[in-house]
């Protein structure tokens, strides 16, 4: 079977690129003839088991914010649908790739919605502007599409309030055991790179510097538990270049808290040294405000998780089984949980346990793949995806 995932990055980092690369990369290696298209790739010219193609054109440098207020010329990618007409199954995640081949005529379109993003999320007006234009324009390929697939039940909630679809729902969002493998990984490149911190008690955070991810209220709890947790160390990893203003906003929130000894930024870690990072530490905290699916790569180390109950994050996280959520409104119950996590290592090892049997079960992408596989390969996929239409 041929099958496109045509996305607008596939970029080291990025969650939802994650994905998609782990995705293609089991479906090809399964015998699949897979292909990622995108308008900006790092491994393009990298080996993988699949084919990637970076759409070169007039376009490609162009921001996707610059891309959303021009619509028509996303209707100029004739050669892109072309291309995919030729396959059984093309996938799209987000506007503009889905407006692009939303009437692609051949292949089976299926498009997987990740947003369900508010804009009250967001703080400037171009970035509410922004959220509402692209969740217009992704409802309007989700009406053009053969099947919507939701990565959790919350997705696929805001899908039908939203879209007025019912989607199908499939956990994508998984987890590398190969790459995260708690019986070989061990934490000595991190303490390698941060020999001060052995022998810390380490609660990391992994994700895009963004507003939305509420990294300043992580930090303001953080700073509650170091006064009674003297050896506590927040570690802050992922892409800050984008949104400099909101990182320099952090930097003088730890100056004035005075945590620069126990606040570390590394900005974004390679593949090979993150898993290390979640093996050094002893708990995988987050303020988010806004998750499609909660990354679960710490219940691969056996580490529980907190986090705020928002989006998705409770089909993560299974209340005082394997990790820890508190109502988005008690900043003070968060900092409490993150202490007694920190104190009480019996009980978060017995939660971070039992996150790792949950995982293996639901989230190894092997498995994650394996169901993404079956439902392009039914018996009968024009069935499945035609009574999904709802225009």
């Amino acid at each position: 079977m041929k099958i496109a995932f045509f996305h607008h990055t596939l970029k080291v980092g990025s969650g939802i690129d994650t994905v998609i690369y782990e995705l293609a990369d089991r479906l090809a290696k399964r015998g699949e003839d897979v292909t990622v298209f995108c308008f900006d790739s790092d491994y393009k010219n990298k080996r993988t088991s699949f084919e990637v193609v970076e759409v070169r054109s007039f376009v490609t440098s162009t921001t996707r914010r610059q891309m959303a207020l021009s619509p028509f010329i996303l209707d100029r990618f004739d050669f892109v649908r072309r291309k995919l007409e030729g396959y059984d199954i093309v996938n799209t995640q987000h506007y503009p790739a889905n407006y692009i081949v939303r009437n692609i005529r051949g292949p089976s379109n299926l498009v997987t919605e990740w947003s369900a993003a508010s804009p009250s999320l967001f703080s400037s007006f171009t970035e509410k502007a922004y959220i509402r234009w692209v969740t217009r324009a992704n409802r309007i390929a989700a009406k053009k599409a053969d099947l919507v697939i939701a990565p959790c039940e919350f997705v696929r909630r805001w899908v039908q309030d939203n879209y007025s679809i019912d989607p199908i729902t499939i956990f994508l969002d998984g987890v590398n055991f190969q790459e995260f493998n708690r019986n070989k990984v061990s934490a000595e490149p991190f303490f390698a790179r941060y020999p001060e911190l052995d022998g810390k008690k380490i609660v990391l955070f992994v994700g895009r510097i963004t507003e939305s991810k509420n990294i300043h209220s992580l930090i303001t709890c953080f700073s509650s538990v170091k006064r009674e947790v003297h050896d506590a160390v927040l570690v802050i990893a992922g892409n800050y270049k984008s949104y400099m203003g909101y990182y320099e906003k952090l930097i003088q929130l730890v100056h004035a808290n005075r945590l620069e000894d126990s606040v570390v930024l590394p900005g974004i870690v390679d593949k090979e040294i993150l898993p290390s990072y979640f093996a050094a530490s002893q708990l995988y905290a987050t303020c988010s405000l806004w998750e499609g699916f909660l990354r679960a790569e710490a219940f691969a180390f056996g580490k529980p998780i907190l986090a705020l109950n928002a989006g998705a994050n409770s089909e993560t996280i299974q209340n005082e089984k394997t990790g820890i959520l508190v109502s988005q409104d008690d900043l003070s119950a968060f900092s409490r949980e993150m202490k007694r996590l920190l104190i009480n290592e019996t009980f978060a090892s017995t939660l971070g346990e039992n996150g790792y049997d949950w995982a293996r079960k639901n989230l190894d992408f092997d498995i994650v793949s394996d169901r993404f596989r079956s439902l392009c390969r039914s018996s009968k996929p024009v069935d499945i995806f035609a009574k999904n239409k709802n225009r």
